[in-house]
């Protein structure tokens, strides 16, 4: 139990780390919209779906880098949280058009995102 924490935090700590960097990135140079939350949940949602066609996946055969790559890196990669406080942000804020546009976007294309990446994954693996 303790190993499989200390995998999932570690790759925690550098999804965090990375989509931090990504985020300094993409909005240094964004208007309104929050480009740096919506490419990094479009591309975890893509690695996700991969990695769930992968042959790990089945069974506890490779736990850890199950839990390292999925829960740890992934989900510190990607952000909810952060989507929905920015679709909050916009909306107070009377951006009416670009928070429901970010709403609906995001959803789309991760939704797809996660589809593509679980068909490339069964290709691949």
């Amino acid at each position: 139990m303790l190993q499989n924490c200390l995998w999932v935090a570690l790759g925690g700590a550098l999804g965090s780390c990375g989509r931090y960097g990504l985020s300094l990135l993409l909005n240094a140079k964004a208007g309104d919209f929050p480009y740096g939350t919506f490419t990094v949940n479009l591309l975890g949602s893509l690695i996700l779906g991969i990695l769930m066609a992968a042959s790990f996946w089945e069974g506890d055969k490779n736990l850890g880098v199950k839990l390292f790559l999925t829960t740890g890196l992934m989900g510190g990669f990607t952000t909810y949280s952060t989507f929905s406080f920015e679709t909050m942000s916009l909306l107070r804020q009377g951006q009416l058009v670009t928070g429901f546009s970010y709403m609906g976007i995001t959803l789309i294309v991760c939704l797809l995102a996660s589809f593509s990446g679980f068909w490339l994954g069964r290709q691949i693996f």
